[in-house]
């Protein structure tokens, strides 16, 4: 009888750890990972509209600031600021500058581009608009991020500057921009460094 009440007991374990209905119980999607993509696609979506009323746009800011806050990637490795930066949105990028300007440095964790570069493929005069602006509120930093070559820590990447980037994007507001600021700004604006394909911005502009 005692071993009977044993292998009972042990079965009744086994029911509970390993349900009839096949296997262990699947563990629940993080509800923090999944509202966090859900704040990208929307926010993402206001980002591109041409126009948004104010209700929206409010709902915009609102998302940047918790992302910002969150120091959120998106599931590509891009942040709010980078977004911002290749859609040319000067606004928003003001706004990160105001609440978390650190936010405005980083470096993307797989190329190494930064938010110049990403500026840089802005299309228009929005790119040029924003190296203005950056160097304006940044100018040591602007230089500096100017002439780095977009590699991560890996040493992995293009290996592209910003000239690089406006060059072989062809946004010649932004290469004119650039020009700009190292003749009459006297900046030291690298035009000569070869890319990883041995091409410099110079020889193709």
């Amino acid at each position: 009888m005692k071993k009977f009440c044993l292998v009972f007991f042990a079965l009744l374990l086994c029911v509970q750890v390993f349900p009839l209905s096949g296997g262990r119980k699947a563990i629940a999607a993080d509800p923090g990972v999944a509202e966090s993509e859900t704040s990208w696609a929307e926010l993402l979506g206001f980002m591109r509209a041409t126009k948004l009323p104010a209700a929206k746009k409010a709902r915009m800011f609102d998302l940047v600031d918790r992302l910002v806050d969150a120091e959120s990637q998106d599931p590509d490795g891009l942040t709010v600021a980078m977004h911002a930066a290749a859609l040319g949105n000067l606004q928003i990028l003001s706004r990160i500058d105001s609440r978390r300007p650190e936010s405005l440095l980083q470096k993307h964790p797989r190329t190494g581009l930064t938010i110049l570069h990403f500026a840089a493929q802005a299309t228009g005069a929005k790119g040029a608009e924003i190296l203005t602006w950056f160097f304006r509120q940044h100018p040591e930093k602007a230089l500096e991020m100017v002439n780095r070559r977009a590699l991560n820590q890996q040493g992995r990447g293009n290996g592209h500057t910003v000239a690089m980037e406006a060059v072989f994007t062809k946004r010649t507001e932004t290469v004119k921009k650039l020009l700009d600021l190292s003749q009459t700004e006297g900046l030291n604006i690298d035009f000569s460094t070869p890319a990883v394909t041995g091409w410099a911005p110079k020889t193709i502009a």
